[in-house]
């Protein structure tokens, strides 16, 4: 009987046994391999596939989809640049061989001298005539800048509209600036002035010297009515090109 009962426990231990066997088989054959067995080196995994589960930060990665849609097939437009801007007397407009726009006058441009007019019961009209002094080229303002020295009373009226036109001169040729006065006062009430003083438009010349712009005349046409209170004084137009009426 003992014999019987140590069969059957070694014949089940052994049964028992091969079932562990097989089990360990089993499941070791489906176990994943360690990254590095211990004690043998791994070589380096290859830098562009990172290891499973484990994404290395610079590796390459696909762009995402752009939800902008495609690039337009035409390329933008360009702007044109402006070209600069055209000059007086510079560009393709100018001619060749045009002179350079005129400057304004200096005094050191034109001669002055005054020329007297006609006269007919106590109206009087004379001028200062200006003429370009050869080689020059410039601008005298349409309303003049004249004043009268001596004669305190003497009322003194601009005449020349305000839009009067510049007058070019050149070398020769002549404008002239009109006077008319009265004498219809009694001689208490008239004054003789010492002269007169033209300003010219400009005081430095193209090459930015200073020039004195006032020239002073000699006032030679006798007295004027000097009382503010009535109409007579002495009237100045603006400057017209010729020359001065005698």
């Amino acid at each position: 009987m003992l014999s019987e009962y140590r069969w059957q426990f070694v014949t089940a231990f052994t049964v028992v046994a091969a079932a562990a066997l097989v089990s360990a088989a089993v499941l070791g054959g489906h176990r994943e391999p360690s990254d590095r067995a211990v004690g043998t080196s791994a070589s380096p995994a290859d830098p562009a596939t990172p290891r499973e589960g484990r994404p290395r930060a610079n590796a390459p990665t696909s762009p995402p989809a752009s939800s902008l849609g495609p690039l337009p097939a035409t390329p933008y437009p360009s702007v044109a640049r402006p070209g600069p801007a055209a000059l007086p007397g510079v560009g393709p407009e100018a001619a060749p061989g045009a002179p350079p726009p005129p400057v304004n006058c200096t005094s050191d441009d034109v001669a002055l001298r005054v020329v007297a007019g006609g006269t007919s019961t106590g109206n009087h009209n004379a001028a200062v005539q200006l003429t370009a002094k050869p080689g020059r080229r410039c601008l005298l303002k349409g309303v003049p800048d004249l004043s009268l020295s001596g004669g305190d009373n003497v009322r003194v009226e601009d005449q020349a509209p305000a839009n009067a036109p510049a007058v070019l001169m050149t070398g020769g040729s002549s404008a002239y600036i009109p006077l008319r006065w009265t004498t219809f006062e009694p001689d208490d009430q008239q004054q003789t002035p010492n002269g007169l003083t033209f300003a010219a438009p400009s005081e430095k010349t193209p090459r930015g010297e200073y020039v004195n712009p006032n020239t002073l005349l000699d006032w030679t046409l006798g007295p004027v009515d000097a009382n503010p209170s009535h109409a007579g004084g002495l009237d100045i137009g603006a400057v017209t090109p010729g020359t001065a009426p005698a």
